[in-house]
C-alpha cells in the first residue's frame, strides 16, 4: 500500500510542478519527489525482503518505475544536511 501511495504522490507532484513558474515552489516539489522516490525504493525493498514478493507498479509506467528502482537513494539538496530557517542542522 505504501508503494502505491508513493506512486500516486509522484504523479501528483509531476503535474503540480508544471503548473508553477515559481522557483521556490518547484524546489519544494523537487524535494518532495526525491523523498517519494526514496520511500518507494524502501517500501519495495522491504516487501521483497520480508515476503519475497516482487512489487509491480500500479500507477507509474514500468519504465518510470524501473528508472526509480534501479537508481541510488537520493540525498537532500544540501548534501544530505537538512536546512531549515536558513541554517544548517535545524531550527534555532
Amino acid at each position: 500500500m505504501g508503494a502505491a501511495i508513493e506512486e500516486i504522490d509522484l504523479l501528483d507532484l509531476k503535474t503540480r510542478i508544471t503548473q508553477t513558474d515559481k522557483a521556490d515552489i518547484k524546489q519544494v516539489y523537487d524535494n518532495l519527489m526525491r523523498g517519494s522516490r526514496n520511500h518507494l525504493r524502501s517500501f519495495v525493498a522491504q516487501l521483497e525482503s520480508q515476503t519475497g514478493q516482487v512489487y509491480k507498479p500500479q500507477h507509474l509506467t514500468q519504465t518510470e518505475y524501473d528508472a526509480i528502482i534501479n537508481s541510488s537513494i537520493e540525498s537532500g539538496g544540501y548534501g544530505g544536511v537538512a536546512q531549515t530557517n536558513g541554517r544548517r542542522g535545524g531550527w534555532r
